[in-house]
C-alpha cells in the first residue's frame, strides 16, 4: 500500500509543510510593525501549533536567523548579512550610490532609491541628514507604488 499523498494546501497543518515552509512561517510573522514577538505572538501570527513554533525557532536561533535575547524573539543577525549579498542591495547600491550622495548634497533633504516589484517600491537605500523626514518605509521595507513619492517617480 503506497502511503497517501500529503495535502500542500493546508499551510497551517505541521505534517503538511516541510521544515523551509515553518522557517518561511516563522519569519514572515515579522515586520516592521512586529519586530520582536513573544512566543504566544509567534505561534498566533505564524499559524502553526506552539510546539512546532518553539522547536523550529530554537533550531533558527542556533542557526543565527533568530535571536532572543529576552523572551522575545527578533530577526537575527546573519540574516542581515545575507541580506547584503542580494544583487538588489549590493550591485544596484554601489552603482548608484555616488548619485544618492550627490543628490542628497543638493537637495539636502532624504533621498531614497527604490526598485518597482510588482505593484510595490522595495527600498534599496535611502540617505538622511541631521533632520531626517519622517518616511513611510524603511531599507529593506515595501511600500505600495502609488501612494509615495518614490513610487510615482517610478511609475512615471
Amino acid at each position: 500500500m503506497s502511503p497517501a499523498p500529503r495535502d500542500s494546501g493546508s499551510p497551517t497543518a505541521d505534517s503538511a509543510i516541510g521544515s523551509l515552509e515553518r522557517a518561511a512561517a516563522l519569519l514572515d510573522a515579522f515586520d516592521a510593525t512586529h519586530r520582536e514577538l513573544a512566543l504566544a505572538d509567534l505561534v498566533r501570527r505564524s499559524g502553526l501549533p506552539r510546539s512546532t513554533v518553539h522547536r523550529t525557532a530554537t533550531r533558527m536561533i542556533q542557526l543565527g536567523w533568530l535571536d532572543k535575547p529576552q523572551d522575545r524573539y527578533r530577526i537575527g543577525n546573519r540574516l542581515f548579512e545575507l541580506s547584503g549579498l542580494a544583487p538588489v542591495r549590493h550591485e544596484l547600491r554601489e552603482a548608484v550610490l555616488p548619485f544618492l550622495q550627490d543628490l542628497f548634497g543638493a537637495a539636502r533633504t532624504t533621498v531614497q532609491l527604490g526598485v518597482l516589484d510588482g505593484a510595490q517600491i522595495l527600498v534599496v537605500d535611502k540617505i538622511t541628514g541631521h533632520r531626517p523626514m519622517p518616511m513611510l518605509s524603511q531599507v529593506g521595507g515595501t511600500v505600495p507604488a502609488y501612494c509615495s513619492g518614490l513610487g510615482r517617480a517610478i511609475l512615471a
